[in-house]
């Protein structure tokens, strides 16, 4: 479903910040009745056909809700987590606080994004900067 880049919030900008990052996204990996969202789902092959497991990325995409368990995976939320989304600064975008947050691409001058919290500032600017002022994203994240 088509959003305007502007209004991306939570799960579904966090989804759109894994595809202008080129990661692999699939929903429901695992196969679980009922489902369990989307994931950040890479595995790297060993040089064995099998899988190296320390080098394989398998995280949820969402926000921190949870504590971590050695089990539930590590979770992957730019919009929330600073070490995560703040390098996105280092990209040429600049962030600024008035009235509330305020994000702008040193390649988009005069295009500002607008969030409640700098990341989400941060990511939506980020996210008109590889994909533009719309978004196709996956409905059940909206």
């Amino acid at each position: 479903m088509k959003i305007r880049t502007a209004q991306l919030t939570g799960p579904a900008l966090d989804w759109a910040v894994a595809k202008c990052e080129g990661r692999g996204l699939q929903r429901n990996p695992m196969g679980a009745q009922g489902g369990h969202g989307w994931w950040i789902w890479e595995e790297t092959p060993s040089g064995k056909g099998g899988i190296l497991i320390d080098k394989s990325v398998y995280m949820e995409i969402g926000p921190h809700t949870q504590p971590k368990t050695r089990n539930s995976g590590d979770r992957y939320s730019p919009s929330t987590d600073w070490a995560q989304g703040g390098p996105f600064i280092e990209l040429g975008i600049a962030v600024s606080f008035g009235p509330q947050w305020t994000a702008v691409h040193n390649q988009r001058l005069g295009r500002c994004y607008y969030g409640p919290t700098a990341l989400i500032a941060i990511c939506r600017c980020y996210v008109a900067s590889k994909l533009g002022d719309e978004v196709d994203v996956p409905e059940e994240l909206l």
